[in-house]
């Protein structure tokens, strides 16, 4: 993702050194001086990075490599949102629904994470079951599947008959999921006032 958008962050690099190259000039032999050193800096960094590129990229940049790398790049992030664990799944869910704002097939492979994440273990969603209810589980539903038909950020969906006769749809909550979600919010908390800290401090200095 970084490497697909290079060129955009390194024009805009760019417009900066030339920015702070008038103002070393207004302030003496020493401000140029490190300008100089950051000017240097830059054009390291930049043959570094677009010599990567291309070794990862091989230079090819047709519309047919680029469809692979937008699918691969998609792929990854949601297995990485589903490590991450429910809170992140959710979020992944709100993602694959915002077309504008994600490339297509981010769009797609997000959208797999509103009832196909790896389900948490049918024994343990059977134990909670009788836990909540305070029965055995053949008293609750006389009939119930074996594997969940559906399995999303908080939960899990099992088909069952109760003893009427009637089908019901059996929604299981993950195990520890206030805990965890409680631990995921309190380090976004922590994430997004680090960087509206930094933006503050970036727009002082600016």
């Amino acid at each position: 993702m970084f490497l697909d958008t290079y060129d955009v962050r390194a024009n805009f690099n760019r417009r900066t050194l030339t920015r702070l190259r008038k103002e070393a000039r207004e302030q003496g032999l020493v401000a140029q001086i490190k300008w100089w050193g950051r000017d240097l800096l830059f054009y390291l960094l930049d043959r570094f990075i677009r010599v990567l590129r291309f070794l990862i990229f091989r230079g090819a940049e047709g519309s047919s490599r680029k469809d692979t790398r937008l699918d691969q790049q998609a792929v990854w992030l949601r297995r990485s949102l589903i490590d991450l664990g429910p809170t992140f799944i959710k979020i992944g869910q709100a993602l694959g629904t915002r077309a504008d704002l994600l490339p297509l097939p981010y769009v797609k492979e997000l959208a797999t994470l509103q009832d196909q994440v790896p389900p948490f273990s049918t024994a343990e969603a059977f134990a909670r079951i009788e836990s909540e209810l305070g029965r055995s589980l053949h008293e609750c539903y006389p009939e119930i599947d074996s594997e969940p038909i559906a399995s999303a950020s908080l939960g899990q969906v099992y088909r069952a008959r109760l003893a009427s006769g009637e089908e019901v749809a059996v929604k299981v909550q993950r195990p520890n999921l206030e805990t965890i979600i409680s631990f995921d919010i309190a380090i976004l908390y922590r994430l997004l006032s680090q960087g509206e800290r930094k933006r503050r401090l970036g727009r002082n200095a600016a």
